[in-house]
């Protein structure tokens, strides 16, 4: 029985191992080959994203400077607008102050005015009373 099993074994084909070495290579290379591909590809597309990132990054620093820029001319606008109004209510006070200087200055004068035509209007009454009484004196 010995002797069948024997023969069989010289009559299968029996693969060697020098072969299926050189097949796990060949499966080994082309494995190697798309892992190779697959992770140059997507190096790739990081690469891609990170360009695009960059890019991105870019318009968005842009937008804040222009945004900065617009803030700053907005503040020195409002500060001009303040320094205006600033010196405008300050000139209105002056004007106002100088027409009621000019207000007080015509009441004091029709204030001695008034005290002259009093005093006048007394002289005359004393007057009208003198006159009055030479009246009565010659009338009698």
């Amino acid at each position: 029985m010995q002797e069948e099993v024997t023969k069989a074994s010289k009559n299968t084909n029996v693969v060697s191992d020098e072969e299926v070495n050189l097949k796990a290579q060949a499966i080994a290379n082309l494995m190697a080959k798309d892992i190779s591909v697959q992770v140059s590809k997507e190096r790739s597309d990081l690469i891609d994203q990170i360009e695009q990132l960059k890019i991105e990054l870019q318009m968005i620093k842009k937008i804040m400077q222009d945004r900065q820029i617009e803030f700053e001319q907005e503040k020195v606008d409002l500060s001009d607008k303040i320094k205006m109004e600033t010196n405008n209510t300050k000139n209105k006070g002056s004007e106002s102050k100088q027409e009621m200087e000019k207000l007080e200055s015509q009441i004091n004068n029709l204030k001695k005015d008034l005290k002259v035509a009093e005093t006048s209007i007394g002289e005359k009454n004393n007057a009208l009373k003198k006159k009055d009484a030479e009246i009565q004196f010659l009338e009698t």
